[in-house]
């Protein structure tokens, strides 16, 4: 069922819903630890940020430009990478070539996810 109050957040099967994701992708995810596993609500539901749906848009997303989820996982712990300046020099220092085409179009689309509406 989906949640009405936004503020509450979104149980697991609209998160899915809502990115194109299976549900046991979902949970995977929360296993290897590139969505965080959250505490559970009164009634036994994990509620999910509208900020991890462009989390999981974005792995989704990467893993269809063929990135392993390792990559996806240090890409997402290289944070200066959103600064352009200083985006070549995280890049290389966590192991990834910052003129691989592939690694653009997935940084064009985080920039694109980043500026989303929160709501």
């Amino acid at each position: 069922m989906r949640d009405k109050n936004p503020a509450k957040g979104l149980q697991r099967a609209e998160l899915a819903r809502r990115t194109g994701a299976n549900l046991e992708t979902v949970r995977y995810y929360e296993q290897v630890g590139l969505l965080p596993a959250l505490p559970r609500s009164e009634g036994g539901h994990r509620l999910y940020r509208e900020s991890l749906v462009r989390r999981l848009l974005f792995i989704r997303r990467a893993r269809a430009l063929g990135f392993t989820l390792d990559m996806i996982e240090r890409l997402g712990s290289t944070t200066a990478w959103w600064d352009k300046e200083l985006a070549p020099q995280r890049l290389r220092e966590a192991g990834f070539d910052p003129e691989n085409p592939a690694l653009r179009r997935l940084l064009i689309l985080a920039g694109e996810l980043r500026g989303f509406p929160r709501h």
